[in-house]
């Protein structure tokens, strides 16, 4: 992941690219799981300690899953 992290762009698709493989990672998830996520699935732990994400798991409903704030590092390039 640092490696790719290190050849993302420096702008906001570059931020995009590593959000997402930051929460496929976290949820180890199949592609079509990330793939019909909305933004309306995504919300900030009242907490303060990450996210909340609603993700459909194959043919169950919705499970909601905390996850703690994930940070990627960015490589000096």
């Amino acid at each position: 992941m640092e490696k790719i992290a290190a050849t993302l762009p420096d702008n906001r698709f570059g931020i995009r690219d590593l959000s997402l493989m930051t929460l496929h990672f976290a949820i180890a998830g199949r592609e079509h799981e990330l793939a019909h996520l909305r933004v309306r699935d995504i919300a900030e732990d009242p907490e303060g300690r990450g996210l909340i994400v609603d993700v459909w798991v194959s043919k169950r409903p919705p499970a909601r899953l905390k996850f703690p704030s994930v940070r990627a590092p960015r490589c000096a390039r």
